[in-house]
């Protein structure tokens, strides 16, 4: 049996991490270690739960939540991100 990928979602919105959590869930190779509701949660999350992947959800007004990546790679640096932004919007070139 594969290991478990275990990961960890940040989306602001409660329908967003419902949705989310769903489709993840019936996942056999993905473990959910948290959805977090805030950065400040994510950061907890993450301390806690080292996961490798962290899902960043952002919608248009959520953009500078982008900027939190370089500290939760200090919290664990081989945390891994995968960032889904709101779709049918046009964003400016984003570093991470």
């Amino acid at each position: 049996m594969k290991q478990r990928i275990n990961v960890t979602v940040l989306a602001m919105y409660p329908l967003v991490r419902a949705c989310l959590e769903s489709l993840l869930k019936n996942e056999i190779e993905i473990n959910i270690t948290g959805m977090a509701g805030s950065p400040a949660e994510l950061v907890e999350t993450i301390s806690r739960n080292q996961p490798d992947i962290v899902m960043l959800c952002l919608m248009k007004d959520e953009t500078s939540n982008i900027g939190m990546i370089p500290e939760m790679i200090l919290i664990n640096p081989g945390t891994r991100f995968v960032i889904l932004i709101e779709p049918d919007k046009h964003y400016d070139q984003m570093e991470a």
